[in-house]
């Protein structure tokens, strides 16, 4: 069985997934956008820091990555099974 069959045969599953990639995407950008160290704000600022965001978004890129990398694979038709007995 392919990846794409055993997709196919889930269901509601692949929904869920596209579902938690777009969480991540939406995370990776309120990230971004809590992230202020870049900007240049200067005084007592309370938030998160660059580094712990350029981190954070580090681990969701990773994430996504591997997100579209499983995508990718659902187009393979391999492994399938070999016939039997072998010619």
């Amino acid at each position: 069985m392919s990846l794409r069959d055993g997709i196919d045969q889930t269901g509601w599953l692949p929904v869920g997934v596209l579902l938690v990639l777009l969480w991540a995407v939406v995370t990776a950008i309120d990230v971004a956008n809590l992230t202020h160290a870049y900007s240049g704000v200067t005084g007592p600022y309370v938030g998160q820091t660059f580094v712990g965001g350029a981190l954070g978004l580090l681990v969701l890129l990773g994430f996504g990555a591997g997100l579209v990398y499983v995508y990718g694979e659902t187009g393979e038709r391999e492994p399938t099974p070999e016939s039997f007995p072998p010619r």
